[in-house]
């Protein structure tokens, strides 16, 4: 439940900021009448976001023996990925501003379509982002606790970003997203490991020693401690060598990608207030 938890308030807060953006910029330019042209970009974002979600699950659970191994293993290689790429290379400030600046020109030029794309494409990419890293959580945890932790994080996000547009209160974002890029670092590579454990059931990677060690009499995934360790960190009491291997180069490789961009200077402000 926290992974998913964790997943969605991050996605739901970046889009939740940036629907602030999106009211605010028409606020300023004095557009007002396009804001119902913004929600139901946002609306429909939504619904195909959580329709994206639910079908996945959905899917996933249907399947069984090596083709629910294949499925899950994909799609735990495919949120890697993307959730790699979305803690490395997004940078908040400077897409929140290009999402500011079209739908500016799009209320300038009077075209509510643009500015209904503009808003459905920006959440758009959030959700199906949340949806299949939601899907990844659920499937790499037997309670499916995922679902309805995200949905307390999103809840959570509407209520921040809310209090933020509204300027009721003001949050450090490069400090909350530093901090939920490490604690989804570390989720990642759980996933990674739980990957390649689904490729070791298919034969598809050799785990070339099996198991390479075994706690489970100590602290077993049966355990609070285990299944706390294994939802959010990816813990396996008898892991093999390949899996072990991946978790290991995995957390590596992104830091090493990690330094390389805290090295560039930072022109953003540390706050960020909407409206």
């Amino acid at each position: 439940m926290a992974a998913g938890y964790l997943l969605a308030l991050r996605e739901g807060l970046e889009a939740a900021l940036i629907v602030g953006l999106l009211l605010g910029a028409l606020r300023r330019t004095r557009h007002p009448e396009m804001r119902a042209a913004v929600w139901l970009g946002v609306g429909l974002a939504i619904v195909l976001s959580l329709l994206l979600g639910l079908a996945l699950v959905l899917f996933g659970a249907e399947l069984e023996g090596s083709a629910e191994a294949a499925f899950e293993g994909i799609m735990l290689t495919l949120a890697v990925a993307v959730l790699s790429w979305v803690v490395i290379w997004m940078q908040a400030q400077r897409a929140a501003a290009h999402v500011e600046d079209g739908i500016r020109k799009a209320a300038s030029a009077g075209q509510r379509w643009a500015v209904f794309l503009t808003a459905f494409l920006a959440v758009g990419r959030e959700g199906l982002e949340t949806g299949l890293f939601v899907a990844a959580a659920a499937f790499a945890s037997e309670t499916r606790l995922a679902v309805p932790g995200a949905a307390l994080g999103l809840l959570t996000a509407a209520v921040v970003g809310a209090g933020l547009y509204f300027a009721t209160l003001r949050l450090d974002l490069r400090r909350f997203f530093a901090v939920t890029s490490i604690l989804l670092i570390l989720f990642a590579a759980g996933l990674v490991g739980h990957a390649v454990h689904e490729f070791n059931e298919l034969g598809w990677i050799s785990p070339v020693i099996e198991p390479l060690w075994d706690v489970s009499t100590s602290v077993g995934t049966h355990s609070a401690l285990g299944q706390i360790g294994a939802i959010l960190l990816g813990y396996d009491p008898t892991p093999s060598l390949s899996q072990v291997v991946a978790y290991g180069g995995y957390l590596a490789g992104m830091a090493i990608l990690l330094a390389s961009r805290l090295r560039r200077p930072l022109t953003s402000p540390r706050t960020s207030p909407i409206g």
